[in-house]
């Protein structure tokens, strides 16, 4: 972590991918440091509202999986965050590198009553869970359920119409029927399977339907 401006001007941090410890007397700049790299990192913003926030502050750091970050932050804008990935440098979102950061005494406010400051719980869950990940989920199963909607609208009119012309069928089939009954004594055998099969037709015709016209929601 580079810093520019303000107590920590000029300063250079580096540190270890395992424990790090801030040691000094009081008034050094441990907590202003730690402040630093949250702000930088787009955790924590109440730095900026004092006199000895930098002026920038870069910070580099590295996921499991090897891609390098690199978060620029200005005071009064937002972080700048770029990812490194084999030969390719691109720009991400401030939470493509989750981080946990907790100040002093921020855990035991929220298990000291969570009732009180629903709140603080609330942004406590939101740091554990990708929320992100899910928000964009439900608003794709929306937009799904709305296209959906749409669709219905076209394939109950197709089976309303669908129904009538098939009835009218059916019923003038049977009266084919009846009529080759009275003139020859006996059902014609092909319109008879046409009626036994007529049902069958229809539901392979309604299935058609609905597979063409209506999407599959998966969750």
């Amino acid at each position: 972590m580079q810093t520019s401006g303000g107590f920590l001007d000029g300063e250079t941090f580096h540190f270890s991918n395992n424990l790090n410890c801030f040691i000094g007397g009081r008034g050094t700049g441990k907590s202003t440091a730690l402040q630093a790299l949250a702000y930088s990192l787009g955790v924590r913003d109440a730095l900026e509202e004092h006199d000895n926030c930098p002026g920038s502050v870069v910070t580099y750091c590295e996921d499991t999986n090897g891609i390098l970050y690199r978060f620029e932050r200005t005071r009064g804008s937002p972080p700048i965050v770029r990812a490194k990935e084999d030969q390719s440098i691109k720009d991400v979102p401030a939470d493509a590198f989750r981080v946990e950061f907790f100040a002093q005494g921020d855990l035991a406010e929220v298990a000291k009553n969570p009732l009180k400051n629903p709140k603080l719980l609330q942004d406590f869950l939101d740091r554990h869970i990708a929320i992100n990940d899910l928000q964009e989920q439900e608003q794709q199963l929306l937009q799904e359920l709305t296209q959906n909607s749409a669709q219905l609208v076209f394939v109950r009119g197709a089976i309303r119409t669908g129904s009538s012309v098939h009835r009218s069928t059916i019923q003038g089939s049977v009266s084919i029927v009846q009529m080759g009954s009275v003139l020859n004594g006996q059902e014609d055998g092909s319109i008879s399977i046409l009626l036994r099969d007529r049902p069958h037709r229809y539901d392979r015709w309604l299935n058609s339907l609905l597979k063409n016209h209506l999407r599959v929601i998966r969750i």
